[in-house]
């Protein structure tokens, strides 16, 4: 192995990568022999998470519990898998061998991601939620004594933290609302645990900022093994920062050759357009995965030319490489797999499949004797049904067996309707509006082949839009949106109205922030010319409460094997439908289950369970759900008798406290 060398140490089974200085995160190895390689998939919506073999591609063994995990770490003599739990607010310690949790180290608030410096021997955890004192830190931990030893302070909750590939350094990156000449870069020095230097992340402007957060990170080395360059990912931007790190400035910018708005999705990616960041262990390349473009890119290294891209699934996530540099390893969180690249023919040659919304992985390199025995459970790989980013599954999907309404609307049309339609208002749903945050995506972003709600335009036949046929079918779809009988009340003006205005809220923000605006009255004087008794929405069911209490929320009170409560994410705000019962009680009174009644309400459509996002979101999308969740795929076929009792709910047909079918 060129340039690097293994020594196996005689205490404690330790082994010891030791070689030129100029070594990435994950080692250069071009040979596996006496070593073993895992791949160490963390499962944010569950309690169950993978170790993969990257020789095999199967699962070689399962680490069970840390629950709502951000990212797995191993301990520098490979003693230990760590876990940064975000339910429980931990670091989460598992023996390699066994896998058995061996205890839960208490942090000061909520961690993201954990990072190991093997040469000052510390774990340091970033610490999303700032704690109640008002100040923002980074938790370290002695791997030695496995404890908290210390916090330091730093300006705003940290989304990552990261060492430099010398270990000289530990970075990281800052998140909240930024300032002007607030940091979203911070260098510590493990040898005293303060912060030696800090930067703003700046260089472009979008969303009428030109500071930004910091989202994931990664570091090219020099031949010394001194860092070189940094590599950044910001919130909401589908691009990567270029850092020098000697004079600490942004020095260039790599865009992704740019997409249709229409082959993009920004519904669900939680404003991480880019969200994966690795520099490969031969220092050959640096890829970033696009969540917004469902794809990993690359860009040479160290002239920093295009190479190219690959489609892996939906809402690429985090990713790491193996340590020959020949695969990347890419969660794909929207479907649950792991998605096995081979970089030089550039294409997915394998998908396993994982836990509940895989999201941060990385590379381990073990002694031999530190392996876990595969187990009864472990070893299976699956290729997952491909479901292509164009909006088509590749396989027919299953209706529920609960038939929704559609009344065909554009068979009263005219044909100049459909052209005024095609020429005045269909181009609104294709505008460029700044961005992919919510307010600023183009409506094509999430209403074309990202979803199945009742506002889902047909996925333009080419790169230069709809075809005149398309448009009829656009038109059929808007039609039922709106209402001419009384056009303020259509829902295709009020969902992208602000609230303060009179609108209903709307996933993907505010579009208009008064009826004043004149796309509001382009589309309102659309509305008015029509016929007035000619598209009335029919009157919708009325969903019981009754079974919404009995056996609606308990499904909130019931994770699956594999999962977090659904209350992990919708405990507060509009989308806090499925919040705990107050004050240490099992069960919801009143006021709460009236609550939650009221805020899951925002995401059915009575009597139409196919165009619910409150059933698309856990739906697996090859069974039809929405593209992308930040959550579990709960049902994995429309025919799961739980998600048949809630369609028949939904559709009316379930009153009452009988939950059973």
């Amino acid at each position: 192995m060129a340039g690097f060398r293994l020594f196996m140490a005689t205490t404690a089974g330790a082994l010891l990568l030791a070689g030129h200085a100029g070594a990435q995160g994950v080692p250069r190895l071009d040979s596996y022999a006496g070593v073993a390689v895992r791949i160490l998939q963390s499962n944010n919506a569950g309690n169950i998470h993978h170790l993969i073999d990257p020789t095999t591609r199967r699962v070689a063994g399962l680490i069970r519990g840390c629950p709502h995990a951000h990212n797995l770490a191993v301990h520098p003599d490979s003693l230990y898998y760590y876990c940064s739990n975000e339910q429980d607010k931990t670091v989460d310690v598992f023996d390699t061998r066994t896998l058995q949790q061996l205890q839960q180290i208490p942090l000061s608030e909520r961690p993201n991601k954990v990072v190991v410096n093997k040469k000052y021997r510390k774990i340091y955890a970033g610490i999303r939620q700032i704690p109640r004192n008002g100040v923002a830190v980074i938790d370290v931990i002695d791997v030695d004594t496995n404890k908290l030893v210390r916090s330091i302070p730093v300006d705003h909750g940290v989304h990552n933290t990261y060492v430099t590939p010398d270990e000289r350094w530990v970075v990281a990156g800052l998140g909240g609302e930024v300032k002007p000449g607030q940091p979203t870069i911070q260098v510590i020095d493990p040898a005293t645990d303060t912060v030696a230097w800090s930067m703003e992340l700046t260089g472009h402007e979008q969303y009428g900022r030109r500071n930004h957060e910091v989202r994931p990170m990664a570091f090219e080395a020099n031949a010394d093994g001194t860092t070189k360059r940094m590599f950044a990912q910001a919130t909401g931007i589908n691009a990567v920062w270029v850092i020098d790190w000697a004079s600490r400035k942004v020095v260039d910018m790599l865009w992704p050759p740019a997409l249709p708005a229409w082959k993009q999705n920004a519904d669900g990616i939680q404003t991480g357009d880019m969200h994966g960041l690795e520099v490969l262990p031969n220092r050959s390349a640096v890829w970033a995965s696009s969540r917004l473009d469902s794809r990993i890119y690359g860009w040479t290294l160290p002239g920093l030319k295009y190479i190219g891209a690959v489609e892996v699934g939906p809402t690429a996530n985090w990713m790491t490489p193996t340590p020959d540099s020949r695969f990347m390893y890419v969660a794909v969180s929207g479907a649950d797999y792991t998605a096995v690249v081979d970089l030089q023919k550039l294409q997915v040659v394998d998908k396993i499949k994982v836990g509940a919304r895989p999201a941060r992985i990385n590379t381990a390199i073990l002694p031999l004797d530190r392996v876990n025995a595969p187990t009864a459970t472990s070893g299976a790989s699956a290729s997952p049904p491909v479901r292509r980013s164009d909006g088509q599954p590749a396989t027919p999907v299953a209706t529920s067996g609960v038939q929704s309404k559609a009344v065909s609307s554009s068979a009263a049309a005219s044909a100049a309707d459909v052209d005024f339609f095609r020429k005045n208002i269909e181009p609104l749903f294709t505008r460029a509006r700044g961005g992919t945050m919510p307010g600023y995506a183009s409506c094509v972003m999430c209403h074309t082949w990202q979803t199945k709600l009742r506002f889902s335009l047909q996925t333009p036949a080419t790169d230069a839009g709809w075809t005149v046929a398309q448009s009829r079918a656009n038109f059929d779809v808007v039609t039922r949106l709106i209402n001419t009988a009384t056009p303020e009340a259509s829902r295709l003006l009020i969902k992208p109205l602000a609230p303060n205005a009179g609108g209903s809220g709307h996933t993907g923000g505010t579009y208009w922030n008064s009826r004043d605006d004149p796309e509001y009255q382009a589309v309102l004087t659309w509305i008015r010319s029509l016929p007035t008794d000619r598209y009335v929405p029919p009157a919708e069911p009325t969903l019981d409460f009754a079974f919404f209490r009995a056996c609606v929320q308990q499904v909130f009170a019931k994770p699956r094997e594999g999962h977090i409560r659904c209350s992990n994410c919708h405990n507060a705000g509009i989308i806090g439908f499925a919040a705990l019962p107050g004050d240490g009680r099992e069960s919801w009174n009143d006021a709460e289950a009236k609550r939650a009644f009221q805020l899951i309400s925002r995401v059915i459509v009575p009597g139409d369970p196919d165009h619910s996002r409150f059933l698309l979101k856990p739906l697996h999308p090859d069974a039809g759900g929405s593209y992308a969740h930040n959550g579990v795929r709960r049902w994995q076929s429309r025919t799961d008798p739980e998600y048949q009792m809630l369609a028949e709910w939904i559709a009316g047909k379930r009153t009452g406290n009988k939950c059973s079918s």
